[in-house]
C-alpha cells in the first residue's frame, strides 16, 4: 500500500509556528530536509495533531475570556445602575482603542469573532 503524502515543504515552517508558537530553527529545517517522504509525512501528521490541540486550547481560552468579560460587563452595569450596553460602551471608551475593536478584543483576550458584536453595541444609536 502506498502512503498518501499531504505534507508540504513550502509550508512546514508555518505549520510548526501554528502548532508550537514559534518558527522552527535551522536544526529542525536541516533534519526536515533530510527525512524520507514517509518520515516527513509522519512528522507532518504529528504537527497537525498538535495544531488541533492548540486550536482547542485557544477556543477554550477564548470561551473563558468571553464568559469572564460578560460577567464583568454585567457587574459594571449593576454597580453603576446602567444597561449592559452602556457598560460595554463605557468599558470600550475607557480602553482608549480609538475605534479599533479588533485591538480591544486582543487586549481583553477575546476572539476576533466578537469584534462585530462589540462594535455594533458601541455604535448602536437606539
Amino acid at each position: 500500500m502506498n502512503m498518501v503524502y499531504t505534507y508540504d515543504d513550502a509550508t512546514v515552517s508555518d505549520l510548526h509556528k501554528d502548532a508550537y508558537g514559534t518558527r522552527p530553527g535551522a536544526t529542525f529545517m536541516r533534519v526536515w530536509k533530510g527525512l524520507s517522504p514517509d518520515d516527513k509525512q509522519g512528522l507532518w501528521e504529528a504537527m497537525c495533531i498538535e495544531l488541533d490541540r492548540e486550536l482547542e486550547r485557544e477556543r477554550e481560552g477564548h470561551d473563558r475570556a468571553w464568559n469572564s468579560w460578560i460577567d464583568r460587563m454585567f457587574e459594571l452595569a449593576t454597580a453603576q445602575e446602567i444597561s449592559v450596553g452602556d457598560a460595554i460602551r463605557q468599558h470600550v471608551k475607557a480602553a482608549d482603542v480609538g475605534g479599533d475593536y479588533g485591538y480591544y478584543c486582543f487586549r481583553e483576550g477575546l476572539s476576533y469573532d466578537r469584534e462585530a458584536y462589540i462594535k455594533a453595541t458601541v455604535e448602536y444609536q437606539g
